[in-house]
């Protein structure tokens, strides 16, 4: 008999209980509960996401007080979200080919980085499975 085991770790249920942000290829970009309460975000708080233009597949997010950001509101299980499909094509395309997904999780750092001033949280793209 051939057996193949499944678990936490390769069915994708690799990161319950870790803050995550899930993209979609409809635009949707959702903070899990968790990135909610580590990131502090609140429903109508507006957020940034960033992108290193030296390093194009590292993305961050920010929240910010300026008119321009992406409004959060809530999901229907505590998390928040907002809607741009060009920030989910520009994400997509800054991955390898073979990592390109409708939809994908990624983890988000649980301590931010400082830049210009501003903490900025990475959102792990390495940390796709």
């Amino acid at each position: 008999m051939k057996i193949k085991r499944f678990s936490r770790e390769n069915t994708g249920q690799h990161h319950i209980g870790k803050p995550t942000v899930h993209i979609s290829k409809t635009g949707l970009i959702s903070f899990s509960r968790n990135s909610v309460e580590s990131l502090n975000l609140k429903q109508n708080d507006r957020v940034e996401l960033i992108q290193d233009e030296d390093n194009p597949q590292d993305w961050y997010v920010v929240t910010v007080e300026n008119e321009g950001g992406f409004i959060l509101r809530k999901g229907t299980y505590g998390q928040l979200l907002f809607n741009s499909s060009m920030v989910v094509d520009l994400i997509q395309k800054s991955l390898p080919l073979e990592l390109r997904k409708d939809s994908l999780t990624f983890l988000i750092a649980s301590q931010p980085e400082e830049i210009e001033g501003e903490k900025i949280y990475a959102i792990l793209t390495s940390s796709i499975k």
